[in-house]
Order: C-alpha cells, then structure tokens, then sequence
C-alpha cells in the first residue's frame, strides 16, 4: 500500500511542469540585430520582472488568456498572488507561459507549456509592490 501510494506520488510529480521566471533579464538577452534601417537597437540596462501569464498560439500572435481564479494573500511586506487557467477544452493550439519584464511588460520571454496538461497555476509573489518571484506549475 506504502509502495503504491509512493509511485503514484512519483509518477504524479513527473507530469507536473515547474518553470520559475527569471528575477532579472540582463541587459545583453536581446541581441541587437533588428532595428529599422539606419538605427541601433540595445537594451541599455537589465530589466526586472514585472509579471508572467499564459497565451494559446504562438507568442507572436499575443492570444494572451485570462484566469478561471485568481486569490491574493498579504502577509507584512510580502504579497502573493496565486493565479488559476483551466486548459481542458478542446483548441488546436499550443499554450504557452510567459515572464513580462519592464515598465508595462515591454520585454517577454516564453516557454512552451507540456501538451498533455490541463491546469496551470503561477503564483507571484511581490514585496513592497515589486515582483520578486513567479513561477508556474502545469499539469
């Protein structure tokens, strides 16, 4: 029964996805390469994280979802903000998660969430009203 109860605690804990978004994106993520004719492009200074979510399709395409729950708990100086998506129903494309990073989430980076799961959950956590840490579980 012990032994059982530890392969399914096992083979559950190898479906689930655990992703943590970066603190901080240094100032050389984005290679230069891009810019219109005649300009330069450069990140000039690293950029903190300001949020993370999850979008269908490809990220190109901003099919950004919006939360099935959301709850926030404050605790002192420390917030945390865990967020719920439902991916059950049927849709013929990729979900992804994403990290925001800078004023208005101007620079994102993306990973793909595993195609067989059907919840995903990212919690943040902020003190004194800046992001310190979010990551996502998926299963």
């Amino acid at each position: 029964m012990l032994m059982t109860a530890l392969l399914l605690a096992l083979a559950q804990s190898a479906l689930t996805q655990q992703v943590s978004c970066p603190p901080w994106l240094s100032k050389d993520a984005f290679k230069p390469g891009r810019a219109p004719d005649g300009w330069v492009a450069l990140m000039p200074s690293a950029a903190r994280l300001s949020g993370g979510g999850l979008l269908y399709g490809p990220p190109e395409e901003q099919a950004y979802l919006r939360p099935d729950k959301t709850s926030e708990r404050t605790i002192q100086n420390q917030t945390e903000y865990t967020t719920s998506w439902r991916l059950s129903q049927p849709h013929q494309f990729e979900t992804w998660m994403f990290c925001s990073y800078g004023g208005q989430a101007s620079l994102q980076i993306f990973k793909k969430v595993r195609s067989d799961a059907n919840q995903c959950t990212a919690t943040s956590r902020l003190t004194r009203g800046t992001f310190t840490e979010v990551q996502f579980e998926c299963r």
